[in-house]
Parts: C-alpha cells; structure tokens; sequence
C-alpha cells in the first residue's frame, strides 16, 4: 500500500518508474496499472487483490487436475484451493508478490500437463517462455523452486519416456536456460540487479555452512508454534495421503509427473531454508524463511487425492468380496501405518513447544 502511494504522487509514468525503486516494482507495476484502468484508489486495490488471486490460483488448480470432464473433483480441487495455506498466509501476510507468481506457475504447469502428451511445439514454448519470464521477474526467490520443480519434472520425463519425451524435456531446459541467462544479466542494473544478488546469496548460504541444516527440527517446531492456526492440520493429513494415492488415481501422466517434481523440491528445499533467519539460540527472537517455502508447497494439489481416498476406502470395501486379496492386505496396513505417522509427527510438533517453554 505504501509503494502504491508513493507511485501515486508522481503521476502516471512517475508512478512506473518509481516501482523500479522499489522492492517488488513487477507486482506494484500491475496493481497501478489496475488503480489507473479501473480509475479506483491504491486501499481498494490491496484489498481486492487477494480476492482476485484465491480465484485465479483456484480456477488455475482446477484446470491443472480436473480439466472440463471432472467437474466432481474439480468442485473438490477449487473448495480445497480456496482454503489452503495459500489464502490464509497469503491474506494474512499480504504476500501480493509471491502469491502472483504462484498463479503463473500454477497456469505454467496446467499448459505444460495440457500439452504435454502431444508434445510442445515452437508456439507452446514461446507461450511458457512467457510465463516463466514473468514470473521470474515478479519473485526471482519464488522463480527458483519453479525452476528446480520444472528441472525435476524434465529429468523424469527423460527417464520414463526417453526419447519421446525428449523434445519436451528440452523444450523445459531451454526456457530454464533462458531465464538464468536473464537473471544474471539484470544483475548488471543497479536498481534491481541486488533481488537476484539476495535469492542467490539465500539458496547458498546452506552450502557455505552445511552445518546450519541440522537446525531443521526447531525451525520446524517454532514455525509450527507460531503460524499454527494458518496451516490446517487436517489439509496437511489430506495432502500426505494424497501423495500416496497418486498412482491409484491414474491422474495424467504429466500432471502426476509435474505434482511429484514439485514436492520434491519443496521438500528439499524446506530442508535447505529452514536455518535462513533462525537462531537456535534465541528462537523466539528469529525467525525462519521455512514458512514462505511451505507457502509455495502444492498441499492444494495432493490434498483432493486423500479426499478421494477417503471416500472411495469405503465403496471398495463394500464391492469387495470381503477377504482381502494378496496386495490390497500389505496396501491397508501401509495405509493404517501411514496415519499413525501423520498423528505421531502432529502430536510432537504440537507438544515440542510447549515443552520448550516448559524447559526455559
């Protein structure tokens, strides 16, 4: 709101030149340039945005699992994206930036699952070129797990279709490729080149001291003491569960492709930026960049195969024969295994705190 005042008071193209001043000038650029298109003020900008962003991040979600033929389950993957981490920290945080690169990301992987099967062409290639350069220039931190999410899902695409998947591995590649080479040039450009300089010196700072990792577990328990009530236990169960019904479901092979590459960067990523901005010395003084990784965590994108779970476990019981067969005995005992692991981890990271409190 503040950069958006500022803009205001030096006119229209002032306004634009003023956002390279500032810290995120591509999001501030487009909320100005809807203030000036809807003749309204900077307040009623910031306070619809967010609005705008849950919709577009929820029809983007819905077109990368559901398509136009699942409408059941598209209703599902829409409820659960409107309430997912990604509003209420979003909301909460006014994280306007890195919640508009989620969107593009989301819109990148649903055209990359759409065409995927076909395989892209030049067209499809300028068009994710296009959305991966936007968002690289509207959050180059949040740019750098998209760009390890993408690289992943290449690489799997390499070894399970080999050459027929090869063009658009390649196709992946190269627009990657071109985004580096974008990044390290604006690193020539006094005003903004210091952002990429920032999201470098943070994705190196574990490998300059590799000991820092081993913070995770309390960066981990204070995030859960503070931001609690923003990620819903349940959803985070759902979610888990999910990851496991991927294959089960038979979801495109692209979009099971795609969703796995990204939990494994988040995954990783967690792990490596969890010590950025935490001191265990001081815990309750500091605080992790572990959330805004979670933030960019796909729970909206598992958690509608656990509800799916759920609620076919009991149409299947009911058709089977009642003894279990060879595979489906070893299937439910991982399954009850599973869930006692989910609410084993929920239970220590909710008594972990508390017991730390206790202690000092």
């Amino acid at each position: 709101y503040d950069p958006l005042l500022r803009m205001n008071e030096r006119g229209v193209a002032g306004g634009l030149v003023q956002a390279l001043r500032e810290r995120h000038p591509l999001p501030l650029a487009l909320l100005y340039s809807a203030q000036l298109v809807f003749h309204t003020t900077a307040f009623e900008v910031v306070r619809l945005t967010p609005l705008f962003l849950v919709v577009a991040l929820a029809s983007s979600t819905w077109w990368f699992l559901a398509g136009k033929r699942m409408t059941r389950f598209g209703m599902t993957v829409f409820a659960l994206s409107i309430l997912s981490v990604t509003t209420t920290v979003g909301m909460y945080s006014s994280i306007l930036a890195n919640w508009m690169a989620l969107v593009v990301w989301m819109f990148f992987f649903a055209y990359v699952a759409l065409r995927g099967e076909k395989g892209l062409r030049a067209l499809d290639a300028v068009a994710l070129l296009g959305m991966s350069t936007l968002l690289l220039f509207i959050h180059p931190w949040t740019w750098g797990v998209f760009a390890a999410s993408a690289a992943v899902a290449a690489i799997l695409t390499l070894f399970h279709e080999k050459r027929r998947g090869l063009r658009t591995a390649a196709v992946l590649f190269s627009i990657l490729a071109i985004n580096a080479l974008l990044a390290l040039l604006s690193l020539l450009e006094a005003s903004q080149g210091w952002r990429v300089s920032e999201t470098l010196g943070m994705y190196t700072e574990v490998a300059v001291k590799p000991s820092s990792i081993l913070v995770f577990w309390g960066a981990v328990t204070r995030l859960t003491q503070i931001w609690a009530p923003f990620f819903s236990p349940l959803i985070i169960a759902l979610s888990i569960l999910g990851v496991f019904y991927l294959y089960a479901a038979n979801p495109a092979s692209w979009s099971r492709r795609l969703i796995l590459a990204w939990l494994c960067a988040s995954a990783i990523g967690s792990i490596l930026v969890a010590p950025i901005g935490f001191d265990p010395a001081s815990p309750t003084q500091s605080e992790s960049q572990l959330w805004r990784l979670l933030f960019l965590t796909p729970f909206q994108l598992t958690a509608p195969f656990g509800v799916a779970l759920i609620t076919e476990t009991p149409r299947r019981m009911q058709t089977g024969s009642g003894s279990v067969s060879g595979s489906e005995g070893p299937r439910r005992s991982i399954l009850v295994v599973l869930l006692v692991v989910v609410f084993a981890v929920g239970a220590l990271l909710a008594w972990v705190p508390v017991e730390g409190r206790l202690i000092l």
